[in-house]
């Protein structure tokens, strides 16, 4: 949990270190951004990435994820247009393990290793507004999973197994 208003949560931005608020110590680094665009963002303040930038969280044992996930996001894209806009991902370089949330046009695409498979599950409706603040809600529970945009489920499938997210690099995202 990374919350700048959160007691204890120290951002520096000379270094680019983030604490992890949380009890597992999953320290990050921010990489290749520009702490200039340390901005405004849905509450309190935010990092802004334009690219080719990331924040390393580590390789820590909690990372490893293995039945059951949620991921949360705040996103506030300029533009609407393209494919593979990352928002969050992890991945160790091999076929081992990972994932990605990222923008598609205006809409969400989760890519997943579910029972040693890599397969994309999308929103469909045009659901992100751009300019705006999207709250965007991955959840898979073992059996079924879903995608949620402001507290709406967007999209819904079954597909069970073990999932495959293992610690490793903190994967490179788009703008």
């Amino acid at each position: 949990r990374f919350d700048e208003k959160e007691v204890g949560q120290a951002v520096d931005i000379t270094t680019g270190a983030i604490k992890d608020d949380s009890d597992n110590n999953n320290d990050g680094i921010a990489s290749n951004t520009a702490w200039a665009n340390y901005a405004t963002g849905k509450f309190g303040r935010c990092l802004s990435f334009d690219g080719n930038d990331y924040v390393n969280y580590g390789t820590g044992a909690s990372l490893n994820i293995a039945n059951a996930i949620t991921i949360e996001a705040w996103a506030k894209p300029s533009s609407l247009s393209g494919t593979g806009r990352g928002i969050m991902g992890r991945h160790t370089g091999s076929t081992d393990g990972g994932g990605t949330v990222r923008l598609v046009d205006a809409n969400v695409q989760v890519v997943t290793n579910i029972g040693g498979s890599y397969t994309s599950f999308d929103t469909t409706n045009s659901p992100i507004t751009v300019s705006e603040w999207n709250h965007i809600v991955y959840v898979y529970n073992g059996s079924v999973e879903k995608i949620y945009v402001n507290g709406a489920e967007k999209a819904s499938r079954n597909n069970s197994g073990v999932i495959y997210i293992k610690a490793g690099i903190a994967h490179r995202q788009t703008a």
